[in-house]
C-alpha cells in the first residue's frame, strides 16, 4: 500500500461515486491492519497503488453500504425508560413516572428519584441524511376495577424550584408537554386492561432536562390500581 495521498473531488479509475460506502483498510507499522466502513466524500483523501489507481476496496457483500446504514438508522432505539403505580384516591395532575415507584405529581415534594434525561441537541446529529426523530412507547395496565378520567403520557421539560421540597423531599416541576410527545393515550382505561399504544414521531427538544410522565383528568376510583410504563425512543429516517 502506497504511503502517498492525494486529495481531489472524484474518484478516478475507481469506478466509486461519492456517496458510496466502502470498507477501507489502515495499516500500521507492524503490518497490521484495521478494517473501517467510510463514505466517500468529494474532498476526501485517500491511498493510491502502484498503478495510481485509488485504493478503495469496493464494497462487498459484508460491507456497510448506504441502503443497510439507512436500515439500521430507521430502527427504534431505547433511551430512556420510567414506570409507576397510581392508587385509589390520587386526584387529576400532571405525573412524573418513577423508576418503579409511585408517580409523582408536578410541584410536590417526592422520596422517588423520577424517570430524568438530560437532552443535548448537540447528540442527536443528522446521519446520511436522516434527522433524528424521537416518540413515545406507553403501557397502561389495571387491576379489576377500571380507574376513572383519561390517561395521556408524554415528554415534559422539568426545573427544580429553590426549596428542595422539605426533610428527605424533591420536588419536580413539570412543564408544558413537548409537541408530539402526547399521543399515547387512554379516555377511561377499562378494567383488567393491559395495552401499549405510541405517539408519532417527534422532533428533538431543546437541551435541557425531561422527565416521562402522565396527565390524568380525574380522581383514582376507589380500589382501583394502575401501573404506567414508558419508553423514549429515537431513530434517524
Amino acid at each position: 500500500m502506497s504511503a502517498m495521498t492525494v486529495i481531489c473531488e472524484e474518484f478516478p479509475n475507481s469506478g466509486l461515486t461519492v456517496g458510496v460506502w466502502v470498507q477501507t483498510f489502515q495499516v500500521d507499522a507492524s503490518g497490521n491492519a484495521t478494517v473501517m466502513p467510510v463514505r466517500l466524500e468529494a474532498g476526501m483523501g485517500f491511498g493510491l497503488d502502484q498503478s495510481g489507481v485509488p485504493d478503495v476496496p469496493s464494497a462487498g457483500a459484508g460491507d456497510v453500504t448506504s441502503a443497510t446504514l439507512d436500515s439500521a438508522l430507521a430502527t427504534h432505539r431505547v433511551l430512556k425508560e420510567g414506570s409507576g403505580s397510581h392508587i385509589a384516591a390520587k386526584a387529576a395532575g400532571t405525573y412524573a413516572l418513577s423508576n418503579g415507584g409511585p408517580l409523582a405529581v408536578s410541584g410536590t415534594g417526592t422520596l422517588y428519584p423520577q424517570a430524568l434525561i438530560c437532552i443535548d441537541e448537540a447528540n442527536f446529529p443528522t446521519v446520511n441524511g436522516k434527522a433524528p426523530k424521537l416518540r413515545i412507547v406507553a403501557t397502561l395496565a389495571t387491576n379489576n376495577v377500571a380507574p376513572t378520567g383519561n390517561y395521556t403520557f408524554g415528554l415534559f421539560p422539568v426545573t427544580r424550584p429553590a426549596s428542595s421540597g422539605g426533610a428527605g423531599l424533591l420536588i419536580y416541576t413539570l412543564g408544558t408537554v413537548v409537541s408530539g410527545s402526547n399521543g399515547a393515550s387512554w379516555l377511561i382505561p377499562a378494567a383488567d386492561l393491559l395495552e401499549v399504544k405510541t405517539s408519532q414521531d417527534f422532533d428533538v427538544p431543546a437541551s435541557g432536562f425531561y422527565v416521562l410522565g402522565v396527565v390524568t383528568t380525574a380522581t383514582v376510583a376507589t380500589s382501583s390500581l394502575v401501573h404506567c410504563y414508558s419508553q423514549l425512543q429515537m431513530r434517524n429516517v
